[in-house]
This record gives structure tokens, C-alpha cells and sequence, in this order.
């Protein structure tokens, strides 16, 4: 997928990422970040830093996703607000984002108690954090359709229905083992 085939709604996004590169740099750092650029997306905007393989911990949360997950989950392992069914696939999707590097453009079902006819879609860009390593992650989500009074119990998790994921290029090319698509039956996790 290339950048100029994006929703319109990450446009904005992207194009604020892009301008935190410095000229001839792949990737921006974190240290380059300016998130007076990104305003109006901040509630709606996670950190993430790889640790190491499956450990990529959330280290700033806007505070629409605080409100969307029922809690801060800062420091925590982003893999747990995840069916447990579909963390192998995200592992192996966030770990090519960073080898490639590329960005990730994915949609998840949001499982909401009585409720599973949502939607979240994210962009996730790569950034390097300290000693340059590709081990930053720059997330913009937005849910479909948007819940406005949406009660902080009743998320339970990320794609229990289904997750899809698309690489973006960009700059390095796309990893060509990334699967696309997992659905998964509609029971009762396991």
C-alpha cells in the first residue's frame, strides 16, 4: 500500500510523521516529535516502544484511548488489550514494521459487552528512539462507528471477529511474508 492510498482521515497523520524526518532520514526520531503538529489527534494517539520481541509497551496514551480501554495502560504490553487468539499474527505484523521498516495500516474488531459492531482502525508509524533503532512505534486510531457516550466497561478486547493489516511503504519497500487478513469465528475466546 502506498501513502497516497490512505483513508483520508490519516492523511493528516501521516503527513505531520513525515515532517518530523530529517532530510534523508527513513524514519523520524522520537526526539524530533512535535506533537503540536499532531493537535487535534492527540487523544487518539499512542506511543508504543518495543522492548523486545511480543513486549512492545505503551508509553504515552492520548486520552480518548485512556477513555476508549477503560483505564491508563501505560507500561503495559499492548498485546494484552488483544484477543489472545491474534497475538502471534500482531507479533509477527509489529516485528516486520520495524525490520522493513514500514508503516502498518490495520483494522480490528472492537469486542464491546453486548456489543461487537465496531470497528478500529489505526495507522502505525515507525520512529527510532534512542541510539537510532527502529523501536518506536507512532499510533493514530479512530473507531468506527465513533461512540460518543461509549461506558468505560464495556471494552473487552481487540479483534476477537477479525484484524486486518496492510504494510505502507515507506521509503524501504513492504515485507512480502505479511499476511493481510485473520478472521476468527464468532465464539467465545479461548
Amino acid at each position: 500500500m502506498q501513502p497516497s492510498e490512505l483513508d483520508t482521515v490519516f492523511k493528516p497523520f501521516f503527513d505531520a510523521w513525515s515532517s518530523f524526518r530529517e532530510e534523508g532520514e527513513l524514519l523520524p526520531a522520537w526526539k524530533n516529535f512535535k506533537p503540536g503538529r499532531l493537535a487535534a489527534m492527540l487523544p487518539y494517539i499512542a506511543l508504543v516502544r518495543r522492548i523486545d520481541r511480543g513486549d512492545y509497551r505503551y508509553r504515552v496514551l492520548g486520552s480518548g484511548l485512556n477513555d476508549r480501554f477503560g483505564g491508563d495502560p501505560v507500561d503495559g504490553n499492548l498485546l494484552d488489550q488483544m484477543d489472545p487468539r491474534i497475538r502471534p499474527f500482531t507479533t509477527e505484523c509489529l516485528e516486520a514494521l520495524v525490520r522493513m521498516p514500514c508503516g502498518g495500516y490495520s483494522e480490528f474488531s472492537a469486542e464491546l459487552a453486548g456489543d461487537s459492531s465496531h470497528s478500529i482502525k489505526t495507522l502505525n508509524l515507525p520512529m527510532t528512539g534512542e541510539g537510532g533503532e527502529p523501536n518506536m512505534y507512532l499510533y493514530y486510531s479512530q473507531m468506527w462507528p465513533h461512540l460518543s457516550d461509549m461506558n468505560r466497561s464495556k471494552f473487552v478486547a481487540l479483534g476477537g471477529r477479525f484484524v486486518k493489516i496492510a504494510a505502507i511503504d515507506i521509503g524501504a519497500g513492504i515485507p512480502q511474508n505479511m499476511v493481510s487478513e485473520v478472521r476468527l469465528e464468532d465464539k467465545a475466546r479461548g
